[in-house]
């Protein structure tokens, strides 16, 4: 493939380092031969070595070069190409926060016949729509407001939410994470960038609520620099803007998981989970004084008591000679009754007990996370 020949020429590689001497540049090729988006033939256990090595080797730039060999399944591929292509972006500007993301695309292939020109076309046209993935958290322009303004949209905005929530839990003076505009308005040159985190942050507790926590109980959220008089100046790498928030709730297990999706699977914001510590409500074990089981009815027929002479005799208690099947018993008639059949044992439902000694205990979860804005895509330098 073009990376992978990339990597045995050296010549790209020679011109970066010609061009940037003294950055100290250091560059990775994890490139194979034949390689797809979407089916990449390793060794077992690469998977997770392949995190590792991500994890060791943090980057602010990554090269994908994908589309010419997906390109011979035709037309017919291209909806797979995307979805898996997809995929991996979501992947890697969540493993590699901040970097900046080059898609190359295929290139024509020599004396290739007129359907197979075509198809590489259409890949080159698929992943120039991919490009665009990230224009949706790109504000096209960010227009102050004035300070009465945002603080009416915060008003109107904590109501949603709070509704959103019904019957739960929440914390006091609730306000967005935005609690120091209750009572005083922004400065005049913040309000629009203060926007974007407003909308994140309120698109992220919408997410919650539909999860039915038992409480929400706090929400922070740290100043930008507009709101101090300062201006913010992105580095010459930066692709975003990342405006944190920190969240606390109470919850069972199914609203956590419902919560984290949520955040994923976000249409009209991109979050970043940046830490997120679970513990659970109680501080202490459950004891066996939690336990509230229901006692168990005693169905089982009396027995008589042991004989004191059991061990005496071989045939054991009385040695009177005891009527047989085929004998009646004294002083009846007929055959003597059989023993009614034993009933078969009950499953026993371990998750019923559990939740008898553990109650309706629920998890307290803390999560930090980002609401991303993507700054205008730069080009690349020429050459």
């Amino acid at each position: 493939s073009m990376v992978e020949r990339l990597l045995e020429q050296g010549e790209m590689e020679a011109r970066l380092q010609l061009a940037q001497p003294n950055a100290g540049l250091k560059i990775r090729s994890l490139a194979w031969t034949g390689d797809e988006v979407g089916n990449r033939l390793r060794l077992e256990g690469y998977a997770q070595h392949l995190k590792n090595l991500l994890a060791e080797w943090p980057a602010n730039t990554i090269v994908l070069g994908y589309g010419l060999n997906e390109s011979f399944a035709g037309e017919a591929g291209l909806a797979d190409f995307r979805k898996h292509y997809t995929d991996d972006l979501n992947q890697l500007s969540r493993s590699h926060p901040g970097a900046r993301i080059v898609m190359l695309s295929p290139i024509a292939i020599e004396g290739a016949t007129e359907a197979q020109q075509s198809a590489v076309g259409q890949y080159s046209k698929a992943i120039e729509e991919l490009r665009g993935l990230f224009e949706t958290y790109r504000p096209e322009e960010i227009e102050n407001i004035s300070p009465q303004a945002l603080t009416d949209i915060l008003i109107s905005s904590s109501a949603e939410v709070e509704a959103a929530f019904g019957n739960a839990e929440f914390p006091e003076n609730f306000f967005l994470g935005f609690e120091g505009y209750r009572n005083q308005l922004a400065r005049s040159g913040a309000t629009g960038t203060l926007l974007y985190p407003l909308a994140g942050i309120k698109e992220a507790l919408l997410g919650l609520a539909e999860a039915r926590p038992s409480a929400l109980l706090k929400v922070h959220r740290p100043a930008v620099e507009e709101e101090n008089g300062e201006k913010y100046q992105p580095a010459p790498t930066d692709v975003a803007r990342y405006f944190p928030f920190e969240v606390t709730f109470k919850g069972s297990e199914a609203s956590v998981r419902e919560f984290l999706n949520s955040l994923a699977t976000a249409e009209s914001h991109y979050f970043i989970v940046r830490c997120l510590k679970i513990q659970n409500e109680r501080k202490t074990p459950p004891k066996v004084a939690d336990a509230k089981l229901e006692p168990v009815a005693d169905t089982a027929a009396p027995t008589a008591p042991a004989s004191p002479f059991d061990d005496i005799f071989f045939g054991g208690g009385d040695t009177a000679e005891q009527p047989t099947a085929e004998e009646p018993a004294a002083g009846g008639e007929g055959e003597a009754p059989a023993a009614p059949e034993a009933a078969p044992a009950e499953e026993v439902d371990t998750s019923r007990i559990l939740a008898q000694v553990l109650g309706g205990e629920e998890l307290v979860v803390f999560v930090r996370f980002d609401v991303a804005m993507f700054l205008p895509a730069g080009e690349l330098p020429k050459p």
